[in-house]
């Protein structure tokens, strides 16, 4: 039995409301042997939650929610017949209307104050993930995304010390923390992943040895030397190339690249 398929049957009657601690107890008591971390459970109940608006980080849960969260730090089963309808959309999540209409449920990242930096840095940590979570190598050979069950290391909420951009685990199944910045790192990104590799020493990792990347176009002098200073923490450099062509004069070749 799978962790989701547990709590469909913990949740079943849709007058269950459990806390995540009474959530933790149920399960300890219908399946003694505790096949799953506390974090996992944690995990399938924020991003199966139909309006929890953290699941954007797990858009592949979209169709598959069952949960209702009720704002604080209850569950219960969803009933859309009063609960509403919930639907991601461009990673923001909506409450649909009966009339087909939709209201944001939480503000999108890209709101109408950002500043132009802001959204262009935004985009190019979107779009170093997306590259990277695709093909890992690129980075490191024999790096793979982090899988347990239906949740997997990209954007990993750890409702304690923040959302790991990539947990990756190498070719000896040590884990490996990825943090992407867009731009040159400054040396408070080092407490950052320092923060991340500490909870997946302690919450995920058992024997297992645990690393971190950061991914930046530059580093600060400080950044290197507290790197150099930890240990088992990696600076990576990556670089951008832009491609430019000449629409107006309908020849693809007259542009130049950068």
């Amino acid at each position: 039995m799978t962790c989701q398929e547990a709590l469909r049957t913990l949740f079943a009657d849709p007058a269950t409301l459990l806390t995540r601690d009474g959530v933790y107890q149920a399960l300890d008591r219908a399946y003694p042997q505790r096949p799953w971390k506390r974090s996992t459970i944690y995990l399938h109940l924020r991003f199966f939650s139909i309006n929890n608006p953290q699941r954007k980080h797990h858009a592949d849960t979209e169709g598959k929610c069952f949960l209702f969260w009720d704002g604080n730090d209850g569950y219960r089963k969803w009933v859309p017949e009063s609960d509403g309808t919930w639907e991601l959309r461009e990673g923001v999540l909506f409450r649909v209307g009966d009339n087909g209409a939709a209201t944001a449920a939480v503000a999108s990242e890209a709101s109408e104050d950002a500043t132009v930096s802001g959204l262009i840095s935004l985009s190019i940590e979107r779009d170093l993930e997306d590259s990277l979570a695709q093909n890992l190598a690129m980075l490191q050979p024999g790096l793979n995304l982090y899988r347990d069950g239906d949740v997997d290391g990209r954007q990993l909420d750890t409702a304690a010390v923040g959302i790991i951009d990539l947990l990756t685990l190498d070719k000896n199944g040590d884990f490996v923390v990825i943090e992407l910045k867009a731009g040159k790192a400054a040396d408070s990104v080092c407490g950052q992943i320092l923060g991340y590799i500490s909870w997946v020493r302690k919450e995920l990792a058992g024997q297992k040895k645990v690393r971190g990347i950061i991914v930046a176009s530059d580093f600060t002098e400080r950044l290197r030397y507290a790197a150099e200073a930890v240990g088992g923490l990696s600076l990576i450099r990556y670089g951008v190339r832009f491609n430019f062509t000449d629409v107006t004069s309908g020849d693809p070749n007259s542009g130049s690249q950068a």
